[in-house]
């Protein structure tokens, strides 16, 4: 198991926004009051359209997936997330529906981002990895925006 790293006091919501479009965010959401978590993943794929025989990129450039880890090491998927609008959208292969709790948090979270605020209530974490590229973060600040400096440049 992964030990999760609580992101620093003085991270900002353009922060936690950049982390989660960043390709390989693996992070917890934490309620306080429960103590009840869920631990998600976005990743960023190229997207992809079939035109003329083959795949090209789509010109809308990449799209998210967001999983949740369900069992041991085993994440499943939940649906598509808009990074721009900070939404869910549940798709035929999704698992779950908007009533699960899994989904709930992450609605919670997502929606006081939007505002420009942070959920009341929620403790996060990240998984010491850089959410673009995933490899380990060492730097201490780093650590606490939950990115590497190389890729803080190009995000």
């Amino acid at each position: 198991m992964t030990k999760m790293i609580n992101f620093g006091q003085d991270v900002t919501v353009a922060d936690l926004r950049k982390f989660i479009r960043g390709g390989h965010a693996i992070f917890t959401l934490e309620s306080q009051k429960t103590q009840v978590h869920y631990t998600y993943r976005i990743t960023k794929k190229e997207a992809e359209t079939w035109v003329n025989g083959k795949y090209v990129q789509n010109p809308q450039g990449y799209i998210y997936f967001i999983s949740f880890l369900h069992s041991g090491d085993s994440y499943e998927y939940m649906g598509v997330l808009d990074p721009d609008d900070l939404t869910i959208r549940l798709t035929k292969k999704s698992k779950i529906t908007n009533d699960a709790l899994v989904y709930k948090a992450i609605t919670y979270f997502l929606t006081a981002l939007k505002a420009g605020v942070f959920a009341q209530n929620l403790t996060i974490y990240h998984a010491n990895k850089c959410s673009v590229c995933g490899r380990e973060l060492t730097e201490p600040e780093s650590v606490r925006l939950g990115i590497g400096p190389v890729c803080r440049e190009s995000a």
